[in-house]
């Protein structure tokens, strides 16, 4: 098993190399295939979410059950585990398929508002679907790779897949521009990512056998409370972050919700470069916590929360700040910059937040215990998604985009402190002075500066390329600093 710095360097360089080549094709394939083609990669990122619920409860489950067990080679229960939940998976697979060939020319002409001809909007939807469904039975393995702890292997793979996700198949539309050849080609990888990630957790647990077999319903039960507390916060949480897509893919021309989709991937940037903490994280301390290394424990959750403060939060801040000229960077399109500014800035600030909160939630699942989570997360379904139905079609995108960054901010202030409390892992005043407050009051005086510099559009992208870097540069320096200063003074501050 690697060290855990190795597992989060080449987690950070997977993840970061994906997310800025991700953003970095953006530009060409907005410009090759259009913004309605756009609009509907948004659909499918959104459909590929939604799908991925339907094992919302077993993939984590698997990855904890694997972290606890110490994975060995020929053990019989998690053979049986693994092999149990492959068989539901596969199941809900073909599940996936039927709804897919009955539904598609509905989307076509009942869902979507475009100049593009029916056949083809219908095709694309199927192909779209078929892509969705073989990705959901990748990440049941993924999910086991990463409870082993196998990132080292995981993110070299990824690295693979993901150029040819992005800049393979942006080559193959500039030279064919088609949609229908652009998602085949998705498909095409889909199903190389499926027979590796399988092939990869028969070899490290010895399944020499692909057929079903060793389905036993007695595990699957006896995991089923866990999963099923997973399952219900996995649920509700993709909702609420989904019911505003989905939404928008209604209200919106499939133009402008390739403007949207623009704003979106841009602040799901944040998260994909937070993303890696919490795989990485949550196999580490559910071990820690389950040998009784407390102090440990409390170490590592304060060490990559700084981490995150200090590298990821500036980046937010300046994407943030910079929205109206960073879509332009990204589109050519002053249009889509003066329809998204706003948008982009308040969906990133809540995915900045989002990250930080998070962490809170590491310490429930390392501890088993999701009781508090799945309270908290109906309580926020049953505020939130009402004032996102009514104000997203009264007031349109930008009043739902606000609704999302006051629930992230809400929870920061509230809810995080709170889970701490229950928790008993770890003070939050030793959390919050150590780790987050100096990013937090860097943030927000940078925030202010850099959005009245963002008044007016930058043409020369190479100028506005170095502005963004520098202005990243300072703010993580002086964000750093500032973690120095607080360190001095982390004992007069943590007795308090």
């Amino acid at each position: 098993m690697a060290s855990l710095k190795t597992n989060t360097i080449t987690s950070y360089l997977s993840q970061g190399y994906a997310a800025i080549i991700g953003i970095a094709v953006m530009p060409f394939l907005f410009s090759t295939l259009g913004s309605d083609a756009f609009g509907l990669i948004g659909f499918f990122t959104v459909a590929q979410v939604i799908i991925n619920l339907l094992g919302s409860g077993f993939n984590p489950t698997l990855s904890r059950e694997i972290a606890k067990e110490k994975i060995q080679y020929q053990n019989t229960y998690l053979i049986s585990v693994i092999k149990s939940f492959e068989l539901i998976f596969f199941c809900f697979l073909l599940l996936i398929l039927i709804v897919a060939l009955f539904a598609n020319n509905w989307f076509a002409i009942e869902w979507f508002e475009s100049d593009l001809p029916v056949e083809l909007l219908s095709s694309i939807v199927l192909l779209i679907f078929i892509v969705c469904a073989v990705r959901f039975q990748s990440v049941l393995y993924l999910s086991a790779l990463r409870g082993s702890e196998d990132f080292l292997w995981i993110n070299s793979v990824s690295i693979i897949i993901n150029t040819l996700r992005f800049p393979i198949s942006l080559l193959l539309v500039i030279y064919y521009p088609s949609l229908k050849l652009y998602f085949g080609f998705h498909l095409i990888i889909a199903m190389v990512e499926l027979l590796v990630m399988r092939y990869r957790i028969g070899k490290l647990l010895g399944i020499n056998f692909w057929l079903p077999d060793h389905f036993s319903f007695y595990n699957v039960k006896k995991l089923g409370r866990f999963a099923k507390a997973v399952a219900i916060t996995a649920v509700i949480s993709v909702v609420i972050a989904q019911a505003d897509k989905v939404l928008m893919s209604k209200l919106l021309t499939l133009s402008e919700y390739g403007y949207f989709t623009v704003c979106i991937m841009l602040a799901n940037g944040i998260l994909l470069l937070g993303f890696p903490i919490g795989t990485v994280l949550i196999p580490r301390l559910t071990a820690l916590y389950a040998d009784g290394k407390l102090d440990e424990f409390r170490q590592i959750y304060i060490k990559f929360t700084k981490f995150v403060c200090i590298f990821i939060v500036p980046g937010a801040i300046v994407l943030a700040g910079f929205s109206q000229n960073i879509i332009y960077l990204f589109t050519g399109s002053t249009e889509a910059a003066n329809w998204g500014k706003d948008i982009l800035s308040y969906y990133t600030l809540g995915n900045a937040f989002l990250i930080v909160a998070g962490f809170q939630y590491y310490q429930q699942v390392a501890k088993g215990d999701l009781k508090y989570h799945v309270r908290y997360s109906m309580a926020l379904l049953l505020c939130s998604l009402p004032l996102i139905m009514f104000f997203g079609s009264e007031y349109g995108v930008i009043a739902v985009a606000i609704i999302w960054l006051f629930f992230r901010v809400f929870a920061f202030i509230f809810w995080v402190p709170y889970i701490h409390a229950k928790m008993k892992t770890i003070k939050y005043s030793h959390w919050l002075f150590q780790a987050v407050l100096p990013s937090l009051l860097v943030s927000i005086i940078a925030y202010a500066l850099l959005k009245e510099y963002d008044e007016n559009i930058i043409e020369n992208k190479v100028t506005l390329l170095v502005q963004l870097v520098g202005f990243y540069m300072t703010i993580l320096v002086i964000t750093f600093f500032s973690y120095k200063l607080v360190l001095n003074k982390k004992f007069k501050l943590g007795n308090r």
